[in-house]
């Protein structure tokens, strides 16, 4: 889209994922990309952040520029290497930890394994085994199968309209098309997207909630059509914080919603 940017390169020779930074000062963010994305995903939020936060974009092991890493096992076992990569980058603390859908998972575990170094932690798009992670919308399910067969591929054109508002695709009917060839340049790999999903089955927030950040911020699309909204209302109790519902958004907040998942972050590294 028009206001987006070119990201720069991953950094070359730090920790074990590949990463990219945008910004030269202000307070750090890091921001985990969800499944079946790839940290260059963030290109439109990193438009609006780049002049305000030092934005630390991981990609998640297996995926992107991180293809080469192996997926483990556990979420815990992501963070650890998102923690080895952030620390190779000798940035200074505090840090602000942030994720959307699977990086709503990586983002507290991260934050846990910083300790005191950890400033905040927002979840986008988020859920846990707690919440209610695999009651999935019947519905939207339905409406993917449907596409799938009719045209006999698993590209976005399946999941895109399951995503994001139908006003979006109307306007950039392009964007499933761009992102099937972003994520192919950047080296997704399906196979291991699957691995992480079984990772994200065995999540759960509950063991590691009184180690987290104080500051907590859960945010949602009213119009979420994978994780249906309620998940998140719940995980907003679990952990005991605020929700913000962006009223008629949906799932992928990193292209429905750039400017609000801009605006979240600062007003949380402001607060």
């Amino acid at each position: 889209m028009s206001d987006t940017f070119e990201l720069p390169d991953p950094v070359p020779g730090v920790g074990p994922l590949g990463v990219r930074v945008v910004g030269n000062d202000g307070p750090v963010v890091v921001l985990v990309h969800g499944l079946g994305r790839v940290a260059a995903c963030w290109a439109n939020v990193a438009t609006h952040t780049r002049d305000r936060l030092r934005l630390v974009l991981p990609d998640n092991p297996g995926l992107g520029r991180s293809s080469h890493v192996r997926v483990p096992r556990t979420i815990s076992e992501h963070a650890a290497l998102h923690l080895e990569t952030l620390e190779a980058l000798h940035l200074p603390p505090p840090y602000h930890c942030a994720g959307l859908s699977l990086g709503g998972m990586v983002a507290p575990e991260l934050a846990v394994a910083l300790g005191d170094r950890a400033a905040s932690v927002t979840l986008f798009s988020a859920s846990a085994r707690e919440s209610g992670f695999w009651r999935l919308s019947g519905r939207s399910m339905c409406r993917m199968a449907a596409r799938v067969i009719r045209h006999l591929s698993l590209d976005h054109r399946v999941n895109m309209p399951e995503l994001v508002r139908p006003e979006l695709l109307a306007a950039d009917p392009e964007l499933p098309h761009r992102l099937d060839a972003l994520q192919r340049s950047e080296g997704f790999s399906s196979r291991n997207g699957t691995r992480q999903l079984l990772a994200a089955m065995r999540w759960k927030i509950r063991p590691i909630l009184d180690r987290l950040p104080k500051r907590r911020l859960v945010v949602v699309g009213s119009n979420d059509r994978l994780v249906p909204a309620y998940n998140s209302h719940r995980l907003a109790r679990l952990l005991n914080c605020p929700i913000q519902v962006l009223e008629g958004y949906g799932h992928d907040l990193g292209h429905d919603a750039p400017e609000e998942v801009a605006r979240v972050l600062i007003e949380v590294c402001d607060a």
